[in-house]
This record gives structure tokens, sequence and C-alpha cells, in this order.
């Protein structure tokens, strides 16, 4: 053997043969008197140790444990002979020689692959190693386009805010679930029906939440477990696809530029150690033996149903990454225009065979060990599971949510309206505090004013029905009743103060809000810049709005109380109209004079008017 002839080169040059040392002829010896002395060595060598003082003798302890990939290695006779003697003239030891003999057959295996990725003679990784990653390259280009529409669209990837997102239509489409089924139960339309079967919202978005929860834990495990594992394997397929081919490459051709036609060149392989080890890691990763030509196509259909809607975000800027593995020489407007399913299966087919021959001859393996000089060298993997389930379930238990919150919100308004043109034939909103300009802070990501309604409210009854003719009306009773009970008269005379020092903060935070004030002309003027939506003004623009908000909650809380308390007067006031004798008001009757019957049809039309109002303020408390 070569080896053979090599380790006995090593000892004639360190004089293993000199001084009758070791007489060459003993090489032609037969395998038994071979195999005596092989034995009678290895008891002199036994003798040699226990003859040793103790302090000369290493410490079980202390002894250096062997590594068992030289334990594994197998030396011929002649090898054992020559390290023996190696050792014995301090020249080598066991583990140094058994390490050469593995990066010999190291060399070995890695001079079988062909063409050939590594020269020996030269120790430099050769060209054609490189032609071969750029074969696999120009075979990933397309599947780094299918993967930046899916796994990687960030827009669209776990978004709760569109109809449906890429997660939840990869999982559904990995998982056979009848996708238009599961859309038509849980669409705004379908949530709506179920939520306008309810009168209190909380029931109706239990009942809905209970719906889906019953679907999603449906699902059986194993084909969770199965779509998980399938995931996880897009996932690395994704890894794979976002390795920087490019440096490397410039590596072998400095002038490399994607779409041109290289010109590698054989170089030394110590600087790219690190490209090489996370590329074998990216491929290591990958399990190869399931059906990755069937996931791909329903990946491409996932990508293909999100291909147009592009549009429906801002651009973003451009991928520097893709730019990185895209040719520029290629038109990439879109997947339907690139790639047809056809070409799609054409080319994954080439890309596993390029990718099981890599892992077959262990090409990435072996010229790691053999550039590092380290045959001990091993991938080390850490394999990660992913859960696209748990995606599925978090992004379509906020969309449940959102979409319920939205259904309730837009019920709500529909029924706030319809009470508001029965009350007061109109909505009215105060200043900028209105539900357009809600609307439109909430679609730049700002919270919303959320008491439009309540203010308006307050604003209608005020103008319309207060200070028209209720007010009046408890005036009469304050300057000419006969009150029967001290409390009741004490109410009034406290409410009727009360409110008009109401109607004056009331006034004062609608001058705040006017375009023109304080508070509405300065947001206005935030939201009117560009740079309102940067991070360091957003903070001011959203404390603007905390401080309507809180203005404006704070007024309908009081105004709440005060309401009540005239709700409670006119309601006992109009009761005492027929009732013999009279409880709270000793001469309704005879109220006004002359006028007491319109004063009376005053009682008379202010209950009906507060009964409305009631059911508008609680309505509005929810």
């Amino acid at each position: 053997m070569s080896y053979e002839k090599d380790s006995i080169k090593d000892a004639k040059k360190l004089g293993a043969f000199d001084d009758n040392v070791l007489d060459p002829k003993i090489l032609q010896m037969n395998h038994d008197e071979k195999q005596k002395m092989s034995d009678d060595l290895a008891r002199v060598k036994k003798e040699m140790d226990g003859n040793k003082p103790p302090e000369a003798q290493p410490s079980q302890r202390k002894r250096k444990k062997s590594n068992p990939l030289f334990d594994d290695v197998e030396l011929t006779f002649l090898e054992k002979i020559a390290m023996f003697f190696l050792t014995i003239l301090g020249f080598s030891s066991p583990e140094q020689f058994k390490k050469k003999k593995i990066v010999k057959n190291i060399e070995k295996d890695i001079a079988r692959i062909k063409p050939p990725v590594y020269h020996i003679q030269n120790r430099r990784i050769s060209k054609f190693f490189a032609h071969k990653l750029h074969d696999l390259y120009l075979k990933l280009i397309w599947i780094k386009r299918i993967m930046d529409k899916t796994l990687g669209n960030k827009k669209f990837w776990d978004n709760p805010d569109i109809p449906k997102a890429v997660a939840e239509s990869l999982f559904e489409r990995l998982a056979n679930i009848n996708t238009d089924e599961v859309d038509s139960n849980f669409s705004p339309t379908g949530i709506e029906m179920v939520v306008s079967q309810f009168e209190d919202p909380r029931k109706a978005v239990e009942t809905v939440e209970k719906s889906f929860y019953s679907y999603v834990y449906s699902i059986d495990k194993t084909l969770i477990d199965k779509v998980n594992e399938t995931y996880t394997n897009l996932v690395y397929f994704r890894n794979l696809c976002d390795f920087d081919f490019l440096a490397l490459f410039k590596r072998f051709d400095p002038t490399f530029h994607p779409g041109v036609t290289p010109n590698f060149i054989d170089i030394p392989g110590e600087g790219i150690i690190t490209a090489l080890q996370n590329l074998e890691e990216s491929i290591l990763q990958i399990d190869l033996t399931v059906d990755n030509i069937f996931i791909f196509k329903k990946l491409y259909a996932v990508a293909n149903e999100f291909e147009g809607r592009e549009g429906e975000l801002p651009a973003a800027a451009p991928d520097e990454s893709m730019e990185k593995i895209t040719p520029k020489t290629t038109a990439l407007k879109g997947i339907e225009n690139g790639i047809t399913p056809e070409k799609l299966e054409a080319d994954l087919l080439v890309l596993f065979e390029i990718l099981k021959e890599l892992l077959y001859t262990k090409s990435l393996t072996l010229l790691i060990q053999i550039v590092k000089i380290d045959p001990l060298y091993s991938p080390s993997l850490v394999h990660t599971r992913y859960d696209l389930f748990r995606i599925y379930l978090e992004t379509f238990e906020k969309r449940i949510k959102i979409v319920s919150k939205n259904v309730l919100k837009t019920k709500r308004k529909r029924n706030l309206e319809t009470i508001y043109h029965q009350l007061f034939g109109q909505t009215k909103w105060v200043g900028v505090y209105n539900i357009e300009l809600s609307d439109e802070i909430e679609k730049i990501g700002f919270t919303g004013f959320f008491y439009t309604f309540h203010i308006g409210a307050i604003a209608l009854f005020l103008e319309r029905y207060y200070n028209e003719f209720l007010k009046t009306a408890i005036n009469i009773l304050l300057l000419n009743g006969v009150f029967m009970e001290k409390n009741f008269h004490k109410l009034t005379s406290d409410t009727f103060y009360a409110l008009d020092k109401f109607i004056e903060r009331f006034n004062e935070f609608a001058e705040e809000v006017s375009p023109e004030g304080a508070e509405g002309k300065r947001l206005l003027t935030l939201l009117g810049r560009k740079e309102s939506v940067m991070p360091e003004n957003r903070k001011i623009v959203e404390k603007h709005i905390v401080t309507m908000n809180g203005k404006g909650r704070d007024l309908f809380d009081e105004f709440q109380r005060h309401f009540s308390s005239v709700h409670t007067i006119i309601a006992k006031v109009y009761k005492d109209i027929d009732s013999k004798p009279p409880k709270f008001i000793r001469n309704i009757r005879a109220i006004g004079g002359f006028r007491n019957v319109k004063f009376l049809q005053t009682l008379e039309k202010g209950m009906k008017i507060l009964q409305g109002m009631q059911e508008l303020v609680n309505l509005l408390k929810q």
C-alpha cells in the first residue's frame, strides 16, 4: 500500500532502520512471523512501561482520553511497526500518526469526486467546485422569488388586518383544509350574521370565538405535526436561498456579476472556510427524502394568490438580498410572467440532484476537513422545529378579534346613527373631534377619537332640548313649585346650577377642539406634516389625541350624572300630574297660572325626549 511505503520512508528518515535496530528484510516475513514479532514488541513495551518509577507513570485520573475517531483507525502490520518506532523515538505520537492516515484517506476520498473539487498538489479549491455551486445558485433563483412572495413576505405573512395572511393560506393548503368553507364561516359577513343575533355584544363575541376555537382544535394533531415538518423544511430551503452566493463567487472570480458568465479560478480555501460551513449547514438541514416537488407546487399556488396584492400596501424599498441572488439581466416582474409550474418542476428536479450529489459525495465536509487539516471536523447542527400551526392560530385569532370588533363597531355605529336621527334628525360633531378625522388618523396608525358620538350627543341634547325648553321647565319648578320633600327640592336646585357650570366647561372644550382652537389647530398642524408619523413626532400627536379623549371621557361621565338627575326630576314631576294627591309638587296643576297647560305639555314632551336620550346614553356607555 502507498501509505505503508510512506510510513517506511518516514521511519527510514528518522533512523528507525539504522544500527541494526530493525532489519528491512523483516518486511519479507510471512503473516505468522509478523504476528509473533508484533506480540513480542507489545510485550516488551508493556514491560518497559512497568519498569518506570511511580512518579513517571501518569495517574489514571490525569490520563488523557484518546479520541474515539483515532481508536477506530485500522492500521496494517507495517503501519503499527512504523508507529511504534516513531513513538519510541519521540518523533511522533499514536494520535499524530493516525491523524496523518485519516488525512491521507480524506485526500483519497476527495480525489474520487469528479470533476475535481480540490487539488491536493497545490492545496487549492477547484474552479469546478465553484461552477457546481453556480449551477445550484441558478436553480435557486426562482425558488428565491417564490420564497420572497411567501415565507419572506413581511407585509402579508401573518398580517391579521387582511382577509387572509400568507401563513394561513399556506397552512390550509398543506393541510388540505376547505378554504372556502373556513372563509365563509369566519369572514366579516359570516361573523356579522352571528353578531346580529345577539343583543349583548360580549355574548356575540364569545359565541364567535367559541366557534373559532372549536374549528382550530378539531384539526387532527397528526396532520398538524406533518404540516409543521413540511413548513420546517421550507424554512431551511429559505435559509439556503438567503445564503450569500455573491460574496463566495467573488472569491473565485473578483469580477463576478449575476447574469454574466463567470470566469472562476482555483483558490486557496482558508479564506472561505466560514462560508463553506454556513453553506454546508444550510444544505444538511434540508430533508430531501420527502416529496418536495408537491410541497413547492403548494407554495407556488400561495405565491400566485398574493402576487397581485402588492399594490394594496405602500411600495417597499428594493431588497438588496434579491439583488444579490437575481441576475440583473433577467426580467423578474412577477412569478406568473417568469415561471410556469412545468419550469418550476424541471428546475426543482435539477436542484434536488445537485443537492443530493453534494450530500452523497460529502464535498463540503471533505473540503472543510482538508483545508483546515482537521480530520476530526464534522458539521454541528441544531435542528429547530418551526410551528406553522401556532402562527396560523395566532394570526387567525387576532383577525377574529379584529373582525368581531369591527362588526360590533359598525353595528353600534348604525344603531347610534338610527337613534341620533330619531332624536335629533341629524348627527353633529364638535370641531376636529369628529368621526371622519378619527377614521383618517386610525388609517395611519394613530389612536382614534373614542368619544365623538358622546360629545356630539351632548351638544345636540343641550342645544335642541335642554336649552330650548327643559331648562325653562326646571327653572319654573324652582320659582313657582311647592316642593313636598326637601331632598327633592335640593336635587332640582343643585342639578339646575350644576348644569350651568357643566355647559361652560363643555363650551370651553368645544372652543379648544375647533379648527381655530388651541388643541384643534395644533393637531391639524401636526397631522399636516409628513414627519408626523416619525417615531419622535408620533408621541406628540398621540399626546394631543389622548388629551382630547381624556377630556371627552370626563365630560361624558359628568353629563351622565346630570342627565340622570334631570331624567329623575322630570319623571317624578310628570308622574305627579295624575297622582292624587301629588307626591312631590303640591301645586303641579297650578304652576304657570293660565299657562299651566303649556307647562304640562312641556313635561310630557320632555319625558319622551328623555326616554329616547336614555337609550342613546346606555348605548354610548357600552
